[in-house]
């Protein structure tokens, strides 16, 4: 590809601790491919800070294709002003060199057409540029829905490479994808750091609650009751075992949420709400239990060891739990109060919560390989020279 590589990161932002911990799992593997990789992401306003702070790219995007006579004038009218753009790290599109998708969980029947046929219209125009596109291992389908199994058709024929995140997924995307680019890898931010907290900052020994907005949302309002119940179950219990329990916010979606809780429970829970992907994953290292209703909160517990119990509205949740061998660790919401509170003290039974730990760090070490893997078929593909400093296992 030569150098001045600019990757173009879509799908990703600060929007949530999920988002934010994949962007920063991107960023931790390009930094490692030399001076002439930067990542970028399109310019969002609302955090412009957080992306300067980062390091990255600020991406213009303009609806145009190949630029014009009179955009050429245009954009030498901006290097012109290259001394405030490079001050800000503001590039526009026609810099891009390639994209890397790490959207999670967006090209299914569960979201409207919108999306996926707006993902088809940039990579459409990206493939024309001959820029590679690599969708970073991700949920999807099922795509029953016409309009969204086109725009998916569409996207995947773009993609060079398109990477599953679990079987179900796989086998949903190999009706619309041909086998040779089709892979299946796990979720990448198992690799992504935590910081170091203050000894009196761990959480060791509590019960982690991390709530989900969407199980009260994308469910019946008598479904979403149950979810409620749920939740209080689980701090009942973990109070009555003798746990601190510890409400920890992955959306600012879910603050609502929490607070409800915690007025319930007022002398038994604190909310803890940390903006940093790295030491929201830190907290997750020492807890005695973590349960949890996203996705990104059950995989910084399971791929550091802490015993994780979850609840999850997609296939994606059991698909994890069967990676880390724990597949009866996705609890329905229903779940009645004695079961909850015996399966929630034998977790915590010291022997029983040790073994279960060492098996999900042998688990995670399998994890961080194939992740590993997946990185090192990326870097072939974008013509990424080995380096003796790369980082990916």
């Amino acid at each position: 590809m030569g150098r001045d590589g600019l990757i173009e990161l879509t799908g990703v932002g600060f929007q949530n601790q999920g988002a934010h911990l994949m962007l920063l799992a991107v960023l931790d593997e390009v930094r490692t491919w030399g001076n002439e990789w930067r990542l970028g992401i399109a310019v969002d306003l609302r955090h412009f800070r957080e992306g300067r702070r980062l390091g990255l790219a600020r991406i213009a995007r303009k609806s145009w294709g190949q630029p014009t006579m009179k955009q050429r004038l245009l954009l030498s009218t901006l290097r012109s002003l290259s001394g405030v753009l490079k001050e800000f790290n503001v590039t526009t599109d026609w810099a891009v060199t390639a994209v890397l998708d790490a959207s999670g969980f967006a090209m299914s029947d569960q979201w409207g057409p919108q999306a996926v046929e707006h993902r088809a219209a940039q990579y459409r125009k990206r493939r024309d540029q001959g820029h590679p596109i690599v969708l970073l291992p991700q949920a999807f389908g099922p795509f029953n829905v016409p309009r969204i199994r086109t725009g998916a058709a569409e996207v995947f024929e773009l993609a060079d490479l398109v990477y599953a995140r679990d079987s179900e997924s796989f086998a949903y995307s190999s009706e619309l994808v041909s086998q040779e680019k089709l892979r299946m890898a796990p979720d990448f931010t198992c690799l992504v750091k935590a910081a170091d907290l203050a000894e009196h900052e761990s959480l060791e020994g509590s019960v982690v609650v991390i709530p989900n907005q969407r199980m009260v949302d994308r469910n019946h309002v008598e479904s979403g009751q149950i979810y409620l119940e749920f939740l209080r179950k689980v701090v009942r219990s973990a109070s009555d075992l003798g746990r601190d329990v510890v409400v920890l916010i992955h959306d600012d979606d879910d603050v609502g949420l929490a607070e409800r809780i915690q007025r319930e429970f007022p002398t038994r829970i604190r909310v803890i709400r940390e903006p940093d992907p790295r030491r929201v994953k830190a907290f997750l290292r020492d807890p005695a239990l973590v349960v949890s209703s996203r996705f990104h909160g059950l995989v910084n517990a399971l791929s550091q060891g802490t015993p994780a119990v979850g609840t999850g509205w997609s296939h994606k949740y059991a698909y994890l739990f069967r990676d880390y061998g724990c597949e009866g660790a996705l609890w329905p919401t229903d779940i009645p109060s004695g079961h909850l509170r015996n399966r929630m003290e034998e977790l915590l039974d010291p022997t029983i919560s040790a073994e279960l730990s060492r098996e999900l760090l042998n688990r995670g070490q399998a994890q961080a390989a194939e992740v590993g893997r997946m990185w090192r078929e990326v870097r072939s593909l974008l013509g990424v020279q080995p380096s003796s400093d790369v980082a990916s296992p």
